[in-house]
């Protein structure tokens, strides 16, 4: 991920550069600083507003009225070769400035590339400040250059550019389009739609609501077209003024432009911790993205991940409050609300928040054991008899005419690590894996006999669960663990990123070999029945899980409401962003 830090200036051409000066100095009240060949640059920045000045903020220049280029600097100017890296990766060519290019624009270095709607975009390094106070052409109250409108042919898609790719986060919309922040001011640009990339407006703070009336006055005295205002944004709380300039260029002077955060406490506050349980595998190659990718980081919490031996040790200590959140079976929670669990260990108010997986269940035998028929007589291993996944065992078993105590035995082992182990060292003559397990296993010549889900049809496996007292106290966290998941799965259904991805899965799991990771690529990321897109719950999978549940579970219980396991407000808010 590319972290930006803050806008730096505009490039914007046009056929009439004289007119363009006068009305940028005359109209808008900036300052003209340079003149260079066919370029004029202008400031705009009170050191009181920024706590510095930006040696210039606006450039208009001899060319295409069209021809629009938005700068913005890192907040780390060390990423220059790695944020040029990432963009290339995702598909966008990059140009790297040359000597004049930087002289240009005064700066030392900068990259340009283009969004998908094709704005120009310039990430820029060390481009230069100014020791000289800002001396307005006019005093219109202006205290700095604050967003752009840019246009964009694909709002979601071009969200998806600026929050994936780079470090932007929504702060509200208007309407379609989405208000972007890249610090802790309410937004640094905004989307609109268009058939066609450039800027759409230009925003000046003001000092205060007074200025925008002395220049609404003066604006209609000098007969410039009002195109909206005077008003007010209910998503930012500004009040503005919209008027025309050169080119039909609108430009917008507001004030009181919330801080998204508060800049003490977003400056100085530490992510926060968020520990989190999981069973070890291949199934946590999202979260394992999301520490990688910083996504977890980028929504403001810090996750501490833990292995756990079994489902008892992991829901008795959820529920105990030693975990924050695991990611488990959704039938784990439900056991332990219902008094259905392993252990006499009520928890009441555990509940699910978002989606993962369909379980990737898989039964997989000894190589001795080809067929169900040669399972009579044998023994197979499940965590705890009382979990879901042992009722989707015993299941599915059923189904093929086996039934437990008559035809086969059981035997407590543990997670699905254990299991594994277990199996392999054909402690137990079958067991079901959860994905990529089996591909190990069938690697060294055992029998994957049956998909969950080829039997059962769909099934709600791994969720994000929680005590919901501590999801109410902190639903900012939870928001921003669903975020980072969610995005962690897109990434990696983004087949540009497959060899990193791949990298990924091997640091976390190193006793894997390549083509395992390969393979465990195409099982837990098809398009089918991979990792759930966007982390969103199966309620059709959850009403499986009771059905089994009520059949199997002891004692005995109808369960037919799915609702009453998962809380959607949390998911809901996190997909607003």
């Amino acid at each position: 991920m590319v972290n930006l830090h803050d806008i730096r200036y505009l490039r914007i051409g046009t056929p009439d550069l004289e007119s363009a000066v006068e009305f940028a100095t005359k109209i808008v009240g900036l300052q003209l600083v340079g003149r260079e060949g066919k370029a004029a640059y202008f400031r705009s920045d009170k050191v009181s507003a920024r706590g510095d000045t930006r040696d210039h903020t606006l450039v208009y220049f001899e060319g295409d009225p069209s021809d629009h280029v938005i700068a913005f600097d890192l907040k780390n100017r060390d990423d220059f070769d790695k944020a040029g890296a990432e963009i290339e990766k995702a598909g966008h060519p990059v140009h790297y400035g040359a000597k004049n290019e930087c002289e240009l624009r005064r700066v030392q270095q900068f990259l340009a590339f283009k969004d998908p709607t094709g704005n120009k975009i310039e990430i820029v390094v060390r481009p230069f400040h100014s020791g000289l106070r800002y001396f307005p052409s006019r005093d219109a109250g202006i205290t700095h250059f604050s967003h752009i409108g840019l246009r964009t042919s694909d709002a979601p898609r071009d969200e998806a550019f600026w929050t994936r790719l780079l470090n932007a986060r929504v702060s509200d919309w208007i309407g379609d389009a989405p208000l972007l922040r890249v610090n802790t001011i309410h937004h640094t640009l905004a989307l609109f739609p268009s058939p066609h990339p450039g800027v759409q407006h230009i925003n000046h703070q003001v000092e205060d609501f007074d200025d925008v009336m002395r220049s609404y006055y003066f604006l209609r005295d000098q007969g410039v077209k009002i195109v909206f205002g005077p008003g007010r944004h209910p998503s930012s709380s500004a009040c503005f003024l919209y008027f025309e300039g050169p080119d039909k260029m609108v430009y917008e002077y507001s004030v009181g432009v919330k801080q998204a955060l508060a800049l003490a406490s977003c400056a100085s506050a530490p992510p926060k911790p968020v520990s989190v349980i999981v069973f070890p595998g291949g199934f946590n190659w999202p979260i394992w993205v999301a520490q990688e990718k910083g996504l977890f980081a980028k929504n403001g919490i810090e996750v501490k991940l833990t292995p756990t031996p079994s489902s008892v040790f992991q829901l008795t200590n959820l529920i105990d409050g030693k975990f924050d959140i695991a990611m488990t079976a959704i039938d784990n929670l439900i056991a332990y609300r219902e008094g259905q669990g392993e252990v006499p260990k009520p928890g009441p108010d555990l509940f699910a928040f978002m989606g993962g997986d369909n379980g990737f269940l898989r039964l997989v035998t000894v190589p001795e054991v080809k067929s169900f028929g040669d399972l009579r007589g044998k023994t197979l291993s499940v965590d705890a008899l009382t979990t879901g996944y042992a009722f989707v065992l015993l299941e599915i078993l059923e189904r093929n005419g086996l039934l437990k105590d008559r035809d086969y035995a059981t035997a407590a082992a543990g997670g699905v690590l254990q299991r594994f182990q277990a199996l392999m060292e054909k402690k137990h003559a079958g067991t079901l894996l959860l994905s990529p397990f089996e591909v190990q296993a069938e690697a060294r010549g055992f029998n994957r006999l049956a998909n969950a889900t080829d039997v059962l049809g769909r099934y709600q496996g791994l969720v994000g669960g929680a005590r919901k007292a501590w999801a109410e106290q902190n639903r900012e966290a939870v928001i921003g663990y669903i975020r980072a998941f969610s995005d962690a799965v897109d990434w990696l259904y983004d087949s540009r990123n497959r060899e990193e991805a791949i990298a990924i899965f091997l640091k976390n799991l190193p006793s894997a070999n390549a083509q395992a990771a390969q393979t465990a690529y195409g099982v837990l990321l098809s398009p089918t029945d991979g990792f759930q897109m966007k982390a969103k719950m199966d309620m059709e999978g959850v009403k499986a899980v009771l059905a089994l549940r009520s059949k199997y579970g002891k004692p005995e219980k109808g369960l037919t409401d799915p609702e009453k396991y998962y809380d959607p407000s949390f998911y809901e808010a996190a997909m607003r962003r």
